[in-house]
């Protein structure tokens, strides 16, 4: 206990004796009744009368509570200030109570005076413990702010260590092939990411290096994907994609069919599909096994029969309905299932596959792009840090290469997109004190021109760059805003002959303290129509992070944008 809190403990100890003799005295408790007077005036002092005496108890009780109230700081003893104060003003009002029964047994001009001033006595207590009460709430929302800020400021740190370089940093999601949560580095610093449409578009995260049934793993939950990794540490993954739905074709516009006479099958001509290894995923029949870790063997055609195939059978090949037939010319046509009984081999050129006709397939979105970000939080003592946040973004087409875009022709190219990321807010006072602190995350738009050539028309320095805005910043937490963060061009790279750069200048009001960086997905459509190559369109992805830093606040983000065409 502080030398203060002992101070008002003693205080408040001294008050509530007080007040409790006096009201006790002037009830006829503890002390007796004050004796009547016999003796002619000026022989014996009466002493207070019992209207005097609750009046003084309340007023001490006021005091006492006056002086708890103004004492009060945001350490804390404050819960215990301010229950000092009530009971001070609970004395007060009993103080008062005991007045005006002594007034009504009394009814005297004096009792009923005496009756207001502790009445009086009474109020002033209550507004001293109203004010001890304010000030706990003040207390508590100082210390739930301060927290805050804390929090906040871990996060700028964050954003801060993501902002310095885009280079050498340990990302969510390793660069071999996003797509392919098999080909992840397995490190336990990198994931791997898979995007499908099903219903909406769904996100599976894996992680290469944890492989047990009991390793935490990534869960939808409030639109993100988290993952408690115990300790207090979890791990927060944002992603958004525009993939869209499937699309139903006809199964001759997908699959390459060869046309075939065999007069051992209804029709003299029908085309058949020649099912690849790699196809294992999309075969499906009644006839084959399923049953975990099996291997069944089927034979072709008997020649020696006439109008009847022994090596057809009835199903499916992604999706749609038709027969396979095993087209060995000697031996058999083996397939095996693995431990959770899916088919995992099959020999190409050992099967083919004859579509019922009009038969059509789904067809997933094969042009689809992803941007994001995962940050590291930590709970420790009831304070939430934020470790580390990272940005990344993607695309499922191939980075473009150096041939494509020095085949672009010359000239301007806009591209259009969204961004995510996070955020921290800040509220500043007049004279530029930040007040209070924010987080979350946001969303924005993002608009870039690529130049592409030398067109006298574009400035010399913009010749064969990228340059941008990030704008609309709508942010989680609803905070008001006028962020936009220009991207200005690379200082290195040159997008004819490099897609990809890390050097961008991002700016606020002209200040270039941040970076951003982008790389071009994808081939441009073939213009002259001779398929050369060598007259293309402008690639139709472009996708990259970035940084800003603002007088009011910071963000790190990711973005995805495609080539508008005019």
């Amino acid at each position: 206990m502080t030398f203060r809190e002992k101070s008002i403990t003693k205080l408040y100890a001294f008050a509530m004796a007080a007040v409790f003799a006096l009201v006790l005295a002037g009830c006829g408790g503890g002390g007796g009744t004050a004796a009547t007077p016999t003796e002619p005036p000026g022989t014996v002092d009466p002493g207070p009368t019992p209207a005097e005496m609750a009046a003084s108890a309340a007023a001490t009780a006021a005091a006492a509570a006056k002086t708890i109230a103004e004492g009060i700081s945001d350490d804390e003893a404050v819960a215990d200030q301010k229950a000092a104060a009530m009971a001070a003003y609970m004395e007060a009002s009993a103080a008062a109570t005991a007045a005006q029964t002594a007034a009504d047994d009394d009814d005297e001009v004096e009792a009923r005076v005496q009756q207001r001033l502790a009445e009086n006595a009474r109020d002033d207590a209550q507004m001293y413990a109203n004010a001890a009460t304010k000030a706990l709430a003040d207390a508590a929302a100082a210390a739930a702010k301060a927290a805050n800020n804390k929090m906040v400021m871990s996060k700028v740190t964050a954003i801060s260590s993501e902002a310095d370089t885009t280079t050498g940093q340990t990302r969510p999601f390793d660069g071999t092939n996003p797509y392919d949560p098999d080909a992840t580095d397995n490190s336990a610093n990198n994931y791997g990411i898979a995007i499908k449409y099903d219903d909406g578009a769904m996100v599976t995260i894996t992680d290469g290096a944890l492989t047990a049934k009991n390793d935490p793993k990534f869960e939808m939950m409030d639109g993100k994907y988290m993952r408690d990794n115990g300790g207090g540490v979890s791990e927060i993954i944002s992603v958004m994609t525009d993939i869209e739905a499937p699309k139903s074709m006809a199964f001759s516009k997908v699959y390459d069919l060869t046309l075939n006479d065999d007069p051992d099958r209804t029709g003299d001509q029908f085309s058949t599909y020649a099912v690849l290894a790699t196809d294992n995923g999309k075969i499906a029949s009644s006839e084959f096994p399923s049953t975990p870790n099996t291997d069944r063997s089927f034979d072709p055609d008997d020649d020696t029969t006439d109008d009847e195939n022994e090596g057809e059978i009835r199903g499916t090949f992604d999706g749609a309905p038709g027969t396979f037939e095993c087209v060995v010319t000697s031996g058999t046509c083996d397939i095996s299932t693995d431990d959770e009984g899916k088919i995992e081999a099959l020999t190409a050129g050992d099967w083919e596959f004859t579509p019922v006709d009009g038969a059509m397939v789904s067809v997933a979105d094969s042009d689809y792009l992803h941007y994001g970000f995962w940050i590291k939080k930590t709970v420790a003592d009831g304070e939430t840090t934020y470790n580390e946040v990272q940005t990344f973004a993607g695309s499922s087409l191939d980075a473009t290469s150096a041939t494509d875009l020095g085949n672009v022709v010359d000239g301007s190219a806009k591209y259009e997109g969204g961004a995510h990321g996070v955020y921290t807010h800040y509220t500043v006072n007049a004279d530029t004190s930040v007040d209070s602190r924010s987080a979350g995350t946001f969303t924005a738009d993002v608009a870039l021109m690529a130049y592409f050539g030398t067109q006298t028309s574009v400035a010399a320095d913009n010749h064969n760059k990228l340059v941008g805005t990030v704008s609309n910043f709508e942010l989680s937490g609803g905070e008001s805003n006028n962020w936009e963060i220009t991207l200005g061009a690379s200082t290195t790279a040159d997008i004819s002959t490099g897609g990809s750069f890390t050097d961008g200048v991002a700016m606020v009001k002209g200040q270039a303290d941040a970076t951003w960086s982008a790389t071009f997905h994808g081939a441009g459509a073939d213009l002259d129509g001779a398929g050369s190559g060598t007259n293309l369109a402008p690639p139709p992805v472009v996708v990259g992070e970035f940084n800003g830093n603002f007088g009011n606040g910071s963000v790190a983000g990711a973005y995805g944008a495609r080539y508008m065409k005019e």
